[in-house]
């Protein structure tokens, strides 16, 4: 089930985004935060209400909003980093910062000089002590572009070379035998899966994940994930289905089935022995996941009370012993973004 939109935005196939103005964007949102009480802006959760093995949440990153992009969660010094395209133009790639110990997030800051489209988000990931963003730039030809943060600063923004990507993708990053990797989603039909990889000075010339082919229609994602001694990557092909494959260094498997249909996303992260995925129920909406043992996926699983816009995914990631899951909850943009964990 694909949900377009009519409107003003970056043209597909198959529709455009929908806008709507701040009187109607304003019931919405009122309606979609009054089942929970705990949703309405709140600040942070309680450091006294520790996860467990269901879901706490929803909460929500406090004044984050997204114009139409899928957020990006990363564990980085000790905090859980967000990141997120900005509500309106130009669109800076914003980030916070959440600390369990305190149970707040920091006051949403932009990377500098990083503007991306209106219609996907950044990705982050953790390489040699530094915490990488990777973001498409503003307009056609849409490059790739990325910056490092030390915990104080931000490098200048640097440019992929020859990486061009579709524009409504989520690119994806993942540290692995001593390289950062980057994966997207190509400009134009077949939409295949690309990727390169950076040793801190120069990236590889980039190559196709064999046999790969994703949903250029949606907001599809390309993430990936060190587990295992293997680097994994996900994406949904143009039938809804999600696909996975493995890189050991040197070739790729290939392409196996999830098990499930998604319609935004995915997004990978590992926690403790389990390597986890989430994405958009292609028949519900829910906020979907699963976790892979090295062999098998388990059944997918809703997290509860989270469902999300119909083509922006979600983000996940491990920090401080619980799985994080964060997605864009209104259907109608720009949305806050939410958060839900569990040990």
């Amino acid at each position: 089930m694909h949900i377009w939109r009519s409107g003003t935005g970056i043209g597909r196939t198959q529709g455009t985004r929908r806008t709507w103005g701040a009187a109607l964007a304003a019931v919405v949102a009122a309606v979609a935060l009054a089942p929970g009480a705990a949703r309405a802006a709140a600040a942070g959760h309680s450091g006294a209400a520790s996860p467990s093995a269901t879901w706490a949440g929803p909460y929500s990153v406090p004044t984050a909003m997204t114009n139409g992009g899928s957020p990006a969660l990363a564990s980085y010094d000790g905090l859980l980093y967000a990141a997120w395209q900005g509500p309106s133009s130009p669109y800076h790639i914003m980030y916070s910062a959440y600390s369990d110990k305190t149970s707040t997030w920091t006051t949403p800051a932009a990377v500098p000089q990083a503007l991306t489209n209106s219609d996907t988000g950044p990705a982050l990931g953790v390489y040699d002590g530094d915490l990488y963003v990777a973001w498409q730039g503003q307009s056609s030809p849409y490059h790739i572009y990325y910056a490092a943060f030390n915990g104080t600063s931000w490098t200048a923004q640097a440019k992929v070379p020859s990486a061009l990507v579709n524009p409504t993708s989520t690119v994806g990053l993942a540290a692995y035998n001593g390289d950062l990797y980057l994966a997207w989603t190509g400009q134009s039909s077949p939409y295949k899966v690309w990727y390169s990889a950076f040793n801190g000075t120069s990236w590889t010339a980039q190559a196709t994940i064999p046999s790969t082919s994703s949903a250029g229609f949606a907001y599809s994602g390309t993430p990936l994930a060190a587990y295992q001694g293997k680097l994994y990557a996900s994406w949904v092909t143009g039938t809804s289905e999600l696909e996975y494959a493995t890189f050991n260094g040197t070739s790729w498997s290939s392409p196996a089935a999830v098990g499930a249909t998604s319609e935004a996303g995915p997004a990978l992260a590992v926690k403790g022995t389990l390597l986890y995925q989430s994405w958009i129920s292609d028949s519900t909406l829910a906020v979907d996941w699963a976790s892979f043992n090295g062999t098998t996926w388990t059944a997918a699983k809703a997290i509860p009370d989270a469902s999300a816009d119909s083509e922006l995914g979600p983000a996940i990631a491990g920090y401080d012993g619980a799985l994080y899951d964060a997605w864009a909850p209104d259907p109608f943009l720009p949305s806050g973004i939410d958060y839900s964990l569990r040990a």
